[in-house]
Order: structure tokens, then sequence, then C-alpha cells
């Protein structure tokens, strides 16, 4: 009984990290940016292109804020573009597929799902228009206020259909906010006053 139950803790402890890693695309709250190879974003104080230990086939690019002494506080996955897509099927059902498998995940959310009173891209064929416009929202919040299930660490998750340029399509992004984001909100702020 005793040999059985040390196996079991064990097992917890080399099971643990794994479990951990799976979440943010394997990136941890705090974590350096060179651990993951990260570039520095357009001249932003504290915004870096990373690369990923467990990317996901659906995002192409990863983006992480972080902060001298801080680590990375935000890692976003930005999904690949589906094209010829104007009445946003293809990424209604990619997002359909994200929220089920994040909900599996983190269970309760927030979702907004609308299109803005008064809209000029109000037709079905305009849907990415529409999402490119701001006049319509689709997302899904996870977060302590929904109570969601998110392991220590984790702030927030949200998944959002976006769009920068309407022609192309439209996209998915994930973000995972950790609890040490105020740390690097603090740090923007500062570099914003630079020289003012």
């Amino acid at each position: 009984m005793i040999r059985a139950l040390s196996f079991l803790g064990v097992l917890a402890v080399a099971v643990a990290p794994t479990m951990a890693s799976a979440q943010a695309f394997g990136v941890q709250k705090g974590d350096p940016v060179s651990k993951h190879a990260g570039k520095r974003h357009n001249d932003s104080a504290t915004m870096f292109v990373i690369s990923v230990p467990d990317p996901n086939p659906e995002f192409e690019l990863y983006v992480a804020s972080a902060a001298p002494g801080v680590g990375i506080c935000r890692v976003t996955g930005i999904g690949k573009t589906y094209k010829n897509d104007e009445y946003g099927t293809s990424a209604k059902a990619a997002y359909d597929r994200f929220k089920s498998a994040l909900t599996s995940r983190y269970g309760n959310s927030k979702a907004f799902d609308f299109l803005r009173s008064g809209a000029l891209w109000d037709e079905p064929r305009e849907w990415v228009w529409s999402i490119y416009k701001d006049e319509r929202t689709l997302s899904s919040y996870w977060d302590e206020e929904e109570h969601s299930n998110l392991p220590a660490g984790l702030l927030s998750v949200s998944l959002k259909a976006r769009s920068v340029n309407p022609s192309s399509g439209a996209y998915l992004t994930v973000t995972y906010e950790f609890t040490n984001l105020e740390q690097c909100n603090a740090v923007e702020r500062k570099a914003d006053q630079r020289g003012l």
C-alpha cells in the first residue's frame, strides 16, 4: 500500500508540469522572453514575438507581453486567416470549436455575439467587414468573475474573432493573461511617459 501511494506521488509530480505547460501554448507565467527566442515587436517596450513549446496548428504567430524582472505576463496566439469567407462560415466554425475546447478545460465563460445597433455592415455577406469595422463582436472570456476553473497564476483566457483586412478574411486570437499582468502594465505606462 505504501509503495503504491509513493508511486502515485511520483506520478503526480511527473504529470503536474505537463498539465501546467499544456495551457498558454506551453508558456508559463514569468518565463523570461529569452526562453522563447523572443524578438521585440515594433519597438514596443513590452511586446515580443515568441516561439512556444506547445504550438497549436490553428495559430501562425505568438506574441507575448513581458517586462524586465517580471517575465511574460500575457501570451496571444494569432490564428490563420480564413480567406474567401465573407459570410464568416469558416471563422465561426473555428470559433465554435475553440470555444468548446476552452470551455471543456476552463468551464464557465461569458460570451458576446452581437451586431451593434445601427451598424452599417449588417448584411450576412458583410460578416467579415462588420468584424473589421468593430461593428460586430464575437468573443468569449474565462475569468474569476465568471467562476471559471483557472489554474493558479492564470488571470483570464479570451477567444476573439478579428480581421485586419476584410478582403483577406477573419482569424481567431486566444489570449492568456497571467496574474503578473499589472506589473507589465506598470512598466508599459512608465515607458509611455518617457520624454514627456
